[in-house]
């Protein structure tokens, strides 16, 4: 007959204060540990009894190593009063940041914990649960586990920096505000209540949180726990493979990839983008294999279950991979008839340019039934003297910019427009791009669209379009050149530009 897991944790605890407890034990224990404060609860306890039992055998001068399989038939509450952590939530926090250190350091791979040295070190935590819980905390307790109050107190276990906030958009906080660059310390709890922020672990992995999200840091250089939210994990580096990412239901390994992780209280899902990651329950039995997920595959499991099943993938849930969609002024946006757009200007007829460049207005089509008519809150016809640009090219040009923040590399611009009679061609910072023409009969003009993904630069783009005019058609006198168009910039935004 199996163990029940709770017994097999139990035997895991004995077997690290005894110092035999291998290091692959050592690090699925420290999993364990990390996913509830009831399991930190629950260690105290059990070393507590460690060395309740440990002292009375060396007060006899025992020294057979006598192992403690009486703790399994002994209830924990005979034996020991339950410790208490209080439910506030920074006093809590301490006293796990103080049970992280100590544990740490007694799972760090290939190191043997000594029973004296352990205990004595939880003894010590254990006494400011009593300490911690009957005060109010400090402000400057954040980065510290506090000893007894007082002139002369000092820090008792300094909390490590474990990882940078390395950018931000528009990102907001809920604790207080965060810049860039800013170190990140093991028991720090962040949520970010709007916007986009990147954390950098000691060891490189990069982590792209997306409000609403709240996460913890951990006595650990490459992981964290999220707690609630969206996070994309991206591992360049070999330094960053084994990224670990803690949610309530699900443990996630990076293995050198990028992926979505997707954390209520009541499920967890991931998504697998490039690469590989491995997926496990944290409560599941010793010995569990955990869950393989390559490119394009996704998992979920959650609180009603004790299973990771596999789900659709759907990248376009996490907005920190999407391309962010710009909506820029179309031709006449909000103006009157008659009334110049700024924005706009002629250069140069037949690829000559003009000695100075000329204005266009909003001109009325609604005559020509056939035309799509102006609508001010979207784009509008712009038109120029008719009499010097029959049957010529005329170049309007306007100016797109990329603020910072927004990858060139990925930016592209995605145009519909009409023209009387045709864009010939679309200039992009000097470059240019010969279009198919449009039909040119009178009364067949039709939406046509274009892509611009080439040439494109941080800051100002000079945009020119060379839209041709034709002769007048016989009885229906001198037509305008004229040009409607509606546009949005589409560009992945680089999350490695530093805040402003």
């Amino acid at each position: 007959m199996s163990k029940h897991p709770a017994h097999e944790r139990d035997e895991q605890i004995l077997d690290l204060l005894d110092g035999g407890l291998p290091d692959e034990g050592q690090a699925r224990l420290r999993g364990w540990l990390d996913a509830s404060p009831e399991h930190w609860d629950r260690f105290v306890q059990l070393s507590f009894i460690h060395r309740q039992i440990a002292d009375q055998l060396n007060s006899q001068r025992s020294s057979d190593g006598v192992r403690l399989e009486a703790l399994q038939a002994v209830p924990v509450e005979d034996q020991l009063p339950p410790i208490h952590i209080e439910s506030d939530a920074l006093t809590k926090k301490k006293v796990v940041s103080a049970l992280a250190y100590v544990v740490g350091q007694a799972l760090t791979p290939g190191r043997l914990v000594m029973i004296g040295s352990v205990a004595a070190a939880l003894l010590l935590a254990a006494t400011l649960v009593v300490v911690l819980s009957g005060g109010e905390p400090t402000s400057g307790s954040r980065n510290i586990v506090q000893g007894p109050a007082g002139p002369d107190a000092t820090p008792l276990i300094p909390a490590k920096t474990v990882a940078t906030l390395t950018a931000l958009h528009n990102a907001q906080w809920s604790e207080r505000a965060l810049a860039h660059g800013e170190p990140l310390k093991a028991g720090d709890r962040l949520t970010l209540t709007a916007g986009f922020a990147e954390i950098t672990t000691g060891r490189g992995a990069v982590a792209i949180l997306e409000a609403p999200a709240t996460i913890e840091l951990i006595d650990s250089p490459n992981a964290l726990r999220l707690i609630a939210g969206k996070l994309v994990g991206i591992c360049e580096t070999e330094s960053s493979k084994g990224f670990l990412v803690r949610t309530p239901h699900m443990d996630i390994t990076d293995l050198g990839t990028r992926f979505g992780v997707d954390a209520t209280s009541l499920a967890t899902e991931v998504h697998v983008f490039e690469g590989e990651v491995q997926a496990l329950r944290p409560d599941a039995p010793v010995g569990t294999e955990p869950t393989p997920l390559t490119a394009h595959q996704s998992a979920r499991t959650s609180a009603s279950t004790d299973v990771i099943v596999s789900i659709d993938h759907h990248a376009e849930i996490f907005a920190a991979l999407l391309p962010t969609p710009i909506q820029l002024p179309g031709t006449g946006f909000g103006l009157r008839v008659g009334q110049p757009d700024p924005s706009w200007q002629i250069i140069a007829i037949d690829g000559q340019p003009l000695e100075s460049p000329q204005t266009v207005r909003v001109d009325d089509r609604s005559k020509y039934v056939d035309l799509v008519p102006n609508d001010p809150e979207r784009s509008q016809w712009l038109s120029w003297n008719p009499r010097i640009v029959q049957d010529h090219v005329c170049t309007f040009r306007t100016t797109v910019t990329l603020p910072d923040g927004i990858d060139p590399a990925t930016a592209r611009i995605e145009m519909r427009y009409y023209a009387d009679a045709q864009v010939q061609a679309i200039r992009v910072n000097g470059n240019r791009r010969v279009l198919e023409t449009c039909p040119t009969i009178f009364g067949t003009w039709e939406e046509h669209t274009a892509h611009i993904t080439e040439y494109l630069k941080t800051g100002d783009n000079i945009i020119a379009l060379d839209v041709a005019n034709l002769q007048p058609t016989p009885g229906q006198g001198a037509g305008l050149v004229g040009l409607k168009l509606e546009w949005r910039l589409i560009a992945q935004t680089d999350w490695r530009q530093p805040a402003e």
